[in-house]
């Protein structure tokens, strides 16, 4: 009743704004729709690090799924999925999913609890651009994304559709409602964004958890997602904006049993549910050689987590774990032009956070401030130097000072071939979890410490309308002191300590083919990413796993795709690949200690027709068209073959 009252709220409020903007005779922009964008991707959008910007195409792609399904197909960061409609973290370069950070609008959306973003449950329809910042050179914006950070913004787009929804029906009574009113009259701008999801994920799947091995279907999965964002924003001056965007969601999900546990009785009962309310308020101001950007948010959670299992009418087990958290933040930042290619950056943001659980002893705070100054320049328009240093204060107590430095060099003067490096320090705090969970959290826990060296190659280049290349080539290594890692301790629970020293390197390659032939534009994109990652501490080397892989990081990562378009036709065939995974370090465990790798292949044919101002569009899709049996975590199914079928209308 809580969410339908609110949703009540909300859309009553828009409808008095819309009305009075139809009163007030709006002139609409027109969309074109284009049957294929040509450039998709921007690669190394910052020509001294590695950054990729997913544009309008595989946003559009991917439209009704969720951040983890857009990463998994488009980029070579590792997402760790807990099976259809479950958890999904993002990983990047061999850290673990702490270790990136997502911000929205310029703020941080990981919980003070857990440090990390459950990225199944950011819809991608909730946001205009992505933008991925590969090592150090994510510090302008926030600190402690050792392997990298994911950066979401909406946009008061003037040109979107007034009208675009669009309802996909999918294998396992799955539903997919996505709907965009996109209004402006003058110098006012409404942007209206809704999405519902639910499923049944009631797949079967091979059980080889269990002897004998059987097909079973897969039960309480079931899951159901709504929520939607309203952002308005006016247009002071000509130099001025003001802004505010609020993302409002409600998520509940069944948790299945895992492979070994569904015939182990109990009736288990394991759910969770979430609320989420973010909201931003900025001010930004742009003139000539300098802008200014302020900007203040209230982050709002709730979880509710429940477990609970009855052997002969008496309960075995019993969570249930009420979390509220919010967070507070500011954020101002100066960019100021001096003289051709000579930019000075600077910035202050504060951030508080307050969380209450009942597995704290009590409410738990957080202060920290951030400081950055930020220096580009280019010389002879072929060489680029760009200078960070980011000091941090949390309770009162310093960081050491985080520097970045990066230099990019264009090799021949008629080419676009550059050659880039940079190195960096960086720290990521300890979770409010790791620091105060009854029982376990451990307060003498200290930042860990990642020092970070990356080089690359880029070539880019137009032969002629039928053929544009794009080829990437990076390597890293990064080496993280004082990894956190939870052990069992001497009174049956586990603890955090600082015991890991670990060193990640590797390399990453991409490949862009795109143009036109005759009357049939294509896009062909390939990813690889070779990632070795160990623990070299003491401990490591007394218990004989050194050097050996870290769990759940694939030494071998890859996808690629194909996408065809002749007359509004459309044909996209996309294919992933997964290596093997550790899921232990000690071999002589009982499970299986290593996860067998796996290809998946997704079909999808589609056809818009555009009608004047009037656009319709039909797709069909098949996703893992091989029906491969495979688990991307140790004993969580997976679903086999399956289909959706989506239809999308446009009013521009």
């Amino acid at each position: 009743m809580k969410c339908i009252k609110t949703i009540t709220v909300f859309a009553v409020l828009n409808l008095i704004f819309s009305t009075n903007l139809l009163q007030a005779q709006m002139a609409f922009d027109t969309l074109q729709l284009q049957e294929m964008e040509i450039i998709f991707v921007y690669e190394n959008a910052d020509v001294t690090t590695k950054t990729m910007v997913f544009d309008s195409l595989e946003k559009r792609n991917f439209s009704q799924q969720n951040l983890a399904e857009l990463l998994a197909a488009n980029s070579v960061v590792f997402i760790k999925s807990y099976g259809s409609g479950g958890l999904a973290t993002a990983s990047f370069r061999g850290t673990n999913a702490s270790h990136t950070q997502v911000l929205w609008n310029g703020f941080q959306i990981a919980s003070p609890m857990l440090g990390q973003v459950d990225l199944s449950l950011v819809p991608n329809a909730f946001f205009d651009r992505a933008k991925l910042q590969y090592g150090g050179s994510s510090l302008e914006s926030v600190s402690g994304a050792l392997g990298g950070s994911i950066e979401l913004e909406n946009t008061a787009d003037t040109s979107l559709p007034i009208l675009d929804v669009s309802q996909m029906f999918g294998s396992y009574s799955t539903y997919i409602t996505t709907a965009a009113l996109n209004l402006h009259s003058g110098n006012f701008i409404s942007n209206t964004r809704f999405d519902y999801q639910s499923s049944e994920n009631d797949f079967e799947y091979y059980n080889n958890a269990i002897l004998p091995a059987e097909r079973m279907k897969q039960e309480n999965a079931e899951i159901r997602n709504i929520g939607f964002t309203q952002q308005f924003a006016y247009l002071i001056s000509d130099a001025q904006q003001i802004s505010l965007i609020s993302w409002n969601q409600w998520n509940d999900r069944n948790i299945p049993a895992t492979m070994t546990n569904v015939l182990k009785g109990g009736n288990p009962s394991e759910y969770q549910h979430n609320f989420s309310s973010r909201n931003v308020l900025s001010w930004n101001f742009h003139k000539r050689k300098t802008r200014i950007e302020a900007s203040a948010a209230w982050f709002h959670e709730e979880l509710l987590y429940f477990l609970e299992t009855v052997e002969e009418g008496i309960t075995d087990t019993l969570i249930d774990s009420r979390n509220t958290s919010n967070v507070y933040f500011g954020k101002v930042k100066l960019d100021r032009e001096f003289g051709e290619g000579f930019l000075f950056s600077a910035g202050l943001d504060l951030r508080h956070e307050q969380v209450k659980t009942s597995n704290y002893i009590e409410q738990k705070h957080r202060n920290s401030t951030g400081m950055f100054v930020r220096i580009e320049k280019t010389f002879w328009k072929r060489l680029a130097l760009d200078f960070l240093l980011r000091q941090e204060l949390t309770d009162g107590e310093f960081l050491p000072i985080m520097p970045f430095f990066a230099v990019n060099y264009q090799l021949l003067p008629n080419e676009d071939l550059n050659i880039r490096a940079s190195i960096s320090r960086n720290f990521h705090l300890p979770s409010l979890n790791d620091l105060y969970w009854i029982p376990g959290g451990n307060e003498d826990l200290k930042p860990e410490n990642a020092f970070e060296i990356e080089g690359g190659l880029n070539y880019k280049r137009r032969f002629n309308s039928s053929l544009n290349l794009n080829a990437d080539v990076s390597l890293f290594t990064s080496q993280i002191k004082d990894w956190i890692q939870w052990k069992p301790g001497n009174y049956q629970y586990w603890t955090p300590e600082n015991i890991a020293q670990v060193h990640a390197r590797g390399i990453e390659t991409s490949l862009r083919l795109l143009g036109s032939i005759k009357k049939v534009d294509y896009q062909l994109r390939a990813n690889y990413a070779y990632t070795h990652t160990t623990d070299e501490s003491d401990l490591a080397k007394e218990k004989g796993f050194s050097g050996q892989q870290l769990i759940y990081v694939p030494v071998h990562n890859a996808n690629g795709f194909a996408h065809l378009v002749y007359d509004g036709i459309y044909l996209r065939w996309s294919v992933n690949y997964t290596g093997e995974r550790k899921t232990t370090m000690n071999s002589t465990d009982t499970f299986p200690d290593v996860l067998p790798d796996y290809w998946l292949n997704d079909i999808s044919l589609g056809k818009l027709w555009k009608m004047k101002k009037i656009g319709v569009e039909l797709k069909g899709k098949a996703n893992n068209v091989f029906n491969v049996s495979y688990q991307a975590i140790l004993w969580r199914a997976m679903p086999g073959r399956n289909y959706e079928i989506s239809l999308r209308f446009l009013l521009n």
